[in-house]
């Protein structure tokens, strides 16, 4: 019996330990927020050591704690990063291919195709603008064709129609806008075929570009040199150092290198497996020597590969945007924020809650510089601090074990004691 009493009072003990919550000494490094103004919530921008020293992905080891070392809720937000700038449409060179047609018996030369060149065209465009003189009514479709350079190869794309109508009162009905479907990255020439007196009444044509995203003060970047992958010269791979909320990635080449397609990939793990990030086609870059891809991904190690042969190093720029913490006012400040933890995730509840009491406020809090949680000089960068011991873990396995056994043994001592009886 006190056998039995040693263990049950081990297994309460244990358990009472694996029942303490973290605290700050749990985590690898820290943050300090003095708050200054009464509010229901506080926030902070959260700054890029965090995302170099988090080891989870998206923030998981994370918490929020107040002066009394318990725990706050708290949700994280993204900041937008970028806005979009117009490109201003640019006048395009065009050239008339004649031919003659014979007229009520009387031959005549007419416009029968117009080439438009986009050689010079760092940018393929989306729509083409045209400008007509004066002219007599027409409604008519207008066929489009494409080149990579050679003339005498033409790929049918698509058609659209134009318009210029007027009544006797002015009013005037102009559809002038033909709008292009992706064309191919290497396309050299647009052909627009159709009536022969519409074409002749062009007298200007104007590119219309997609808009070019501006990267704000809130939107960081990532300057990385990938290596090429082993035995692949069409794939490079990318380590970032941490867990980036990562949503563009620009990719630096000489112009001698093509860039005809792409494929983007991530993982969080050196041995997990590649999740696809984005994939697609680009202008050839003799002209542009830069491409911006879209991803989206907390993943460590990213991946690009294409279709052609790439340098033994790449350098990329991935670009991140600033998050904000909000958390509640609970307890006395300073507030300390801790990360890096491999333990320690958070669960993922509680956040409507919190952002229904923003109601749109500029709170923001001045946040220190990252700290030392545990005893010892201060250092402008955060220093590791004890990680949660496992052994208690451990001791309560064992302690099951040895309590297992000693059922059993009591129950086969039980058996054979009725048996006598």
């Amino acid at each position: 019996m006190k056998f039995i009493g040693i263990i049950i009072f081990i297994v309460i003990f244990v358990a009472g330990a694996l029942a303490q919550e973290f605290t700050p000494e749990h985590f690898d490094y820290g943050l300090n927020v003095d708050v200054t103004e009464q509010s229901a919530v506080h926030s902070v921008i959260l700054p890029a050591h965090v995302y170099q020293s988090t080891r989870r992905p998206e923030l998981a080891d994370m918490q929020v704690f107040n002066s009394a070392g318990e725990t706050v809720p708290f949700t994280i937000l993204n900041v937008e990063p970028y806005s979009y700038e117009p490109v201003p449409p640019k006048p395009l060179l065009f050239f008339p291919l004649y031919k003659d047609v014979l007229i009520d018996n009387v031959t005549k030369t007419v416009i029968d195709e117009l080439i438009i060149d986009l050689r010079n065209d760092p940018l393929l465009p989306v729509s083409l603008m045209l400008d007509f003189a004066p002219t007599s009514n027409f409604n008519t479709t207008v066929s489009m064709a494409v080149s990579e350079g050679d003339l005498n190869r033409w790929a049918q794309q698509t058609s659209g129609t134009l318009a210029r109508l007027t009544n006797a009162s002015g009013s005037l009905i102009l559809q002038n806008e033909l709008e292009l479907p992706m064309l191919p990255i290497n396309t050299q020439y647009v052909k627009l075929s159709g009536a022969a007196d519409v074409l002749a009444s062009i007298i200007r044509i104007n590119a219309n570009y997609p808009p070019t995203p501006i990267y704000h003060a809130s939107s960081m970047s990532l300057a990385v040199t990938g290596t090429l992958a082993e035995n692949k010269n069409n794939i490079v791979e990318f380590d970032l150092a941490g867990f980036y909320p990562v949503e563009s990635m620009v990719v630096e080449l000489q112009p001698s290198y093509l860039f005809p397609s792409y494929a983007v990939k991530y993982k969080y793990k050196p041995e997990g497996g590649w999740a696809p990030a984005n994939s697609g086609t680009t202008r050839n870059l003799n002209t542009q020597q830069t491409t911006n891809i879209d991803v989206s991904g907390y993943g460590r190690y990213w991946q690009l590969s294409t279709q052609s042969a790439l340098p033994d190093a790449v350098t990329a720029q991935f670009h991140w945007r600033s998050q904000e913490l909000i958390f509640l006012d609970k307890g006395e400040s300073p507030y300390t924020i801790a990360y890096g933890s491999a333990h320690y995730e958070r669960p993922r509840s509680g956040s409507a809650q919190i952002e229904a009491l923003i109601d749109g406020k500029d709170i923001n809090e001045a946040v220190s510089e990252p700290f030392k949680l545990g005893n010892g000089e201060l250092s402008p960068d955060a220093v590791l601090v004890a990680e949660k011991s496992m052994l208690p873990t451990y001791l309560l396995a064992v302690i099951i074990v040895l309590v297992v056994i000693f059922m059993t043994f009591s129950a086969i001592r039980l058996i054979k004691s009725m048996e006598r009886d």
